[in-house]
């Protein structure tokens, strides 16, 4: 049986009144709480215009005429303000929203974007393409270490290379994310038949320490895509017994399952970003949060950055 219940992955289950169907509905209200108590920076009880606009840019470039559009969206009585019930309205809609992407990423414990520069100097292609951390000098280290909990998702938009076409030189790993200088030495990576997958050292030395899925990207080579990580630990305490789901999104099948590994990386410690490996050559979002993010939410964040990224 799965690890992943209802309340993990509703996209992937059956039947509506699944157990723990109440624990996911009192977290959702929970979380859009925290979500509006962010936006609402003066603490007023609504949200202003202006306090929209300052959250949007911290997301990403997004230009004043779709911010004219997503405040008349939300502010339904006209007066100026998003009040509480209108912003729970306007995230709940049954479309897909930039202003429920854009919520979700606010309620992240990490979240570094190439537009905000938040982990160094990020560049932008003479061709008007798209801002990326390259990794020519090798990974990019993050100005703060985030502790995977017991529950995680993790999400990447990486940028796969012109040479990624699989398989690579037996042993390769290009590393998505992780902890290689120091510490622990965890690595979210490819490995050479294009699988995605964990190297967790408390697994094992070398290979021993690698779980990967069996069904490999097959992304083309220049393409971007989204790639999340579901991780759950079945410890009291946050370990490496657990599962991990590997998911991608990068065309119009929007986001699907690769597979699962029987390893989870709580308890460690993402710090870097992005490897030499053969398979990525940049990167342009790295977001966490401490919870299974479902379906329709990764669905709502792909849709959010697809489209300018081609897929």
């Amino acid at each position: 049986s799965s690890h992943f219940g209802p309340r993990a992955s509703p996209g992937l289950q059956s039947g509506a009144s699944a157990p723990g169907a109440g624990a996911m509905a009192r977290r959702a209200q929970a979380l859009m709480r925290e979500a509006f108590e962010k936006w609402d920076t003066d603490g007023n009880g609504t949200i202003s215009k202006q306090e929209l606009s300052s959250v949007l840019r911290q997301l990403g470039a997004f230009p004043a005429n779709q911010i004219e559009v997503l405040m008349a969206q939300a502010d339904k009585n006209g007066n100026g303000q998003i009040e509480y019930v209108e912003f729970v309205d306007w995230l709940l809609k049954p479309v897909v929203t930039v202003g429920g992407a854009a919520a979700l990423y606010s309620t992240a414990a990490l979240c570094v974007r190439a537009e905000s520069d938040a982990a160094g100097k990020a560049i932008v292609p003479a061709e008007g393409g798209e801002a990326q951390w390259d990794f020519e000098g090798g990974p990019l280290e993050l100005e703060e270490a985030l502790a995977l909990p017991k529950e995680h998702t993790v999400l990447l938009w990486v940028l796969f290379s012109d040479v990624c076409i699989a398989p690579f030189s037996a042993g390769s790993w290009s590393q998505l994310c992780g902890d290689q200088r120091e510490g622990w030495g965890l690595s979210f990576g490819v490995n050479e038949a294009g699988c995605i997958g964990i190297h967790d050292p408390r697994l094992g030395a070398g290979a021993e320490g690698k779980r990967c899925v069996t069904e490999p990207t097959n992304a083309a080579g220049g393409t971007w895509a989204m790639i999340c990580l579901r991780g759950i630990c079945e410890t009291p305490t946050p370990g490496p017994k657990g599962c991990t789901e590997v998911l991608i999104a990068n065309d119009d099948r929007c986001v699907r399952l690769l597979g699962s590994v029987d390893a989870v990386a709580a308890g460690l410690v993402l710090d870097e970003l992005g490897s030499r490996g053969p398979a990525v050559s940049a990167a342009s979002c790295l977001a966490a949060w401490p919870r299974l993010l479902a379906d329709a939410e990764l669905r709502e964040l792909f849709l959010l950055d697809g489209v300018r990224y081609g897929c």
